[in-house]
């Protein structure tokens, strides 16, 4: 794995699926930042895409050089659906793909990610497999921000640990590895610089100035129906009850140098993503929103 930030080419059109999410629209942002073409695939995208509408997908990849697929939830055959899209993907000329996964490829548990892993990458075009750990930015725009304007981030939690990634570093490896063919067939690891607990993430938003916050331990059935109550469908609730047993064992308590690598450079803190999400009033605004 190279330690320089590769040159990028200068005919790439990158098609970006889940161009609308965390990764996907700031992957967008990247690739305009080294003026690489990118073509943002979406339901509502100027060029329709829908993962689950075989018809949608030539048109949405004709012409494109590289892939970056992302994973959403809920999809009634994720593992054949990306199998099917990977394929015809190659079928249309497309050189790169780059698939976002995650951590833990082949540990109990992991089962699904690890198949849809193997689905793309048994196509035979060249994947890079990102596979981040937790997102900083989930504290802000998904799963813990209710609970954090509330002032008390109440999760089962214990004492997992994790090394959260700003989403912005995600994107950037990504926009670097659509680019080049430096790391291609490689799978990437990707983590935050320093392991934290649940508790640890709380005292550091409390300290940023964002908003006064706590960590309180509750057992799974409350955090369950908390998540309900937040608008999280019973079935969403149990992923993420599951996402959270998959970390006991201490899995993810470790840290990966792929930021480093990729792009010759550390990966961001987590204390410095909160105390930018506060200056910006990402609290406020969701309290008032």
């Amino acid at each position: 794995m190279t330690t320089n930030p590769p040159s990028s080419h200068t005919d790439d059109l990158v098609a970006v699926t889940g161009a609308t999410g965390k990764t996907g629209r700031r992957v967008l942002a990247q690739l305009a930042a080294r003026g690489t073409a990118a073509r943002p695939l979406s339901r509502r995208s100027s060029t329709p895409f829908d993962l689950e509408d075989e018809t949608t997908w030539a048109d949405a990849l004709r012409g494109a050089t590289s892939l970056y697929l992302v994973v959403p939830f809920p999809l009634a055959d994720p593992v054949g659906t990306f199998g099917r899209l990977a394929t015809r993907a190659a079928e249309l000329g497309v050189r790169r793909q780059v698939l976002l996964s995650a951590r833990g490829i082949g540990q109990p548990g992991m089962e699904l990610f690890t198949a849809i892993e193997s689905a793309v990458t048994e196509v035979g075009t060249a994947t890079t497999r990102l596979r981040p750990t937790w997102f900083a930015q989930n504290f802000t725009e998904d799963v813990f921000e209710p609970a954090i304007r509330r002032g008390v981030l109440r999760l089962p939690a214990g004492d997992l640990r994790d090394p959260f990634i700003d989403a912005g570093d995600i994107a950037e490896v990504a926009a670097a590895t659509l680019t080049s063919d430096a790391f291609e067939g490689q799978a990437i690891e990707l983590s935050g610089p320093r392991v934290l607990s649940f508790r640890d993430a709380a005292t550091i938003i409390a300290a940023s100035g964002g908003v006064p916050v706590t960590y309180e331990e509750v057992d799974a059935d409350i955090y369950r129906r908390e998540l309900i109550a937040d608008g999280y469908r019973e079935e969403d609730a149990e992923v993420i009850l599951g996402v959270l047993d998959l970390l006991r064992d201490g899995r993810s308590a470790h840290l990966a140098s792929g930021v480093q690598d990729v792009l010759g450079r550390p990966p961001r803190d987590f204390a410095a993503y909160v105390t930018d999400a506060a200056a910006t009033g990402a609290w406020r605004r969701s309290a008032a929103a």
